[in-house]
C-alpha cells in the first residue's frame, strides 16, 4: 500500500478551464479520494475578494498549523505575482513533503526564474515527460516522470464513416502551427472526399482564415464547432468517437519534446486511431500499427491516409480495441497509484 498523506493541499496555476488543472489536479484528487480515501483541498490564484480570503486561510493553516502528514502541490506556476511569492515563501519556510507539478515546458516561453525556485526547493519534482524529467533533473534529484492521465472510456459500438473523418482538439499555439504546417498542406493534395473536424478554433480571424483555405477543394469538408463546453468532458469524447482517425502532429521542437501527448492519449482512451508524428512523448505512448501510424511530413500523411481509409473494417475494429484496451495504463485512477508511490 502506498505511503497515503493526510491532506493534500493543490496550489493550481490556473482555473478549471485549464486542462492540466483538471486532469492533473483536480481529477487526479477525486481519483485519490475515491481510491483511496484521501482529502485534498483545491487552491486557485484570483483576485476576487473569495479567492484571497480563501487563499489567505488556506495559506496561513499550512505554513503555521500544517497538519502531520499533509503534502504540498504546486502546480506549473511560473509567474512573478502576488500568489507565486507567497507560495515561494511557503516552499522556503515549509520545504518538507512539497512537490513541484511540471506538464510543460514553460522555461522556453517565460522567464524561468519562479520555476527553477520550485525545482530547486520542492523536496520532489512531478514532471509529465521525459525531456521534461531530463531538464529537473539539473535542479532536483528526486524527479518523477508521470505523463498527464485520461479518463478511461467504457467499451461502445462504432461504425466507419463513409467519408475519412479525421479530428484534432485544440487549435493554438504551437499545437496550430503544427496543423498549419504539417496536415493542411497534406489536405490541400487529396485526391479522394475527407472531413476534417478542429476543435477549439474559436477566434473569428481563425474560423475564416481555415474557411477560405480550403473553400471550393473538391475533396475537403472543413467542420469547426463552436461553443464547446470543455469542462464536458463526456461530451467532448463522445465527438472524438465520430472520428474515424484523430490527429497529434508535432513539429520537432524543444517545446514539442516536452509535451506529454495528452491528446493522443484522448483518442486511444476513445477507441480512435491517431496519426501522430514521431515527436517526444508520442514514440513512448503510441505503437506504430497497433494504435494508427506514425508520419514525418504532409506527403507521408497523405500516404498513409489513402492505406488507412483501405482497411478492411475487421482490422480497423482490432485496431480500435487495441486503442481503448492500452489507454487503460494511462487512466487517472492508475495515475493516482503512481502519484502515491513518489512518497512510498
Amino acid at each position: 500500500m502506498p505511503n497515503l498523506p493526510t491532506h493534500i493541499y493543490w496550489f493550481a496555476y490556473y482555473d478549471l478551464r485549464c486542462p492540466s488543472v483538471r486532469y492533473r489536479g483536480r481529477y487526479l484528487l477525486d481519483a485519490l479520494q475515491a481510491g483511496y480515501g484521501v482529502q485534498a483541498t483545491m487552491i486557485f490564484p484570483g483576485y476576487g475578494w473569495a479567492n484571497v480570503f480563501f487563499f489567505i486561510r488556506i495559506y496561513l493553516k499550512v505554513l503555521l498549523f500544517r497538519p502531520g502528514g499533509s503534502w504540498i502541490v504546486i502546480q506549473k506556476l511560473y509567474t512573478r505575482g502576488i500568489y507565486a511569492r507567497a507560495l515561494r515563501w511557503l516552499v522556503r519556510l515549509r520545504p518538507q513533503d512539497t512537490i513541484y507539478d511540471l506538464d510543460d515546458a514553460e522555461y522556453l516561453r517565460h522567464s524561468p526564474e519562479t520555476l527553477h525556485f520550485f525545482l530547486k526547493h520542492c523536496s520532489r519534482v512531478i514532471v509529465g515527460s521525459r525531456e521534461l524529467e531530463a531538464y529537473a533533473q539539473r535542479f532536483n534529484k528526486d524527479v518523477h516522470c508521470i505523463g498527464s492521465p485520461i479518463i478511461a472510456q467504457p467499451a461502445f459500438p462504432t461504425i466507419d464513416n463513409e467519408v475519412l473523418h479525421l479530428g484534432w482538439i485544440g487549435f493554438y499555439n504551437n499545437h496550430r502551427t503544427s496543423i498549419e504546417e504539417l496536415v493542411f498542406p497534406a489536405l490541400d493534395q487529396a485526391t479522394t472526399p475527407l472531413q476534417l473536424t478542429l476543435l477549439g478554433v474559436d477566434r473569428p480571424a481563425q474560423r475564416e482564415a481555415i474557411l477560405a483555405r480550403f473553400q471550393g477543394h473538391p475533396f475537403v469538408q472543413i467542420d469547426l464547432p463552436d461553443a464547446i463546453d470543455w469542462q464536458d468532458e463526456a461530451g467532448i469524447y463522445q465527438r472524438i468517437r465520430q472520428w474515424d482517425l484523430g490527429l497529434a502532429p508535432l513539429l520537432d521542437t524543444a517545446f514539442n519534446r516536452a509535451k506529454s501527448a495528452f491528446k493522443l492519449k484522448q483518442c486511444l482512451a476513445a477507441g480512435v486511431p491517431v496519426a501522430a508524428s514521431p515527436v517526444g512523448e508520442n514514440l513512448a505512448v503510441m505503437q506504430n500499427g497497433a494504435h494508427g501510424f506514425f508520419f514525418e511530413d504532409a506527403t507521408e500523411l497523405l500516404q498513409k491516409l489513402t492505406r488507412f481509409s483501405q482497411l478492411s473494417a475487421d482490422a480497423r475494429a482490432a485496431m480500435r480495441r487495441r486503442c481503448r484496451q492500452d489507454a487503460e495504463q494511462h487512466a487517472v485512477e492508475v495515475y493516482a497509484t503512481r502519484f502515491l508511490e513518489v512518497f512510498a
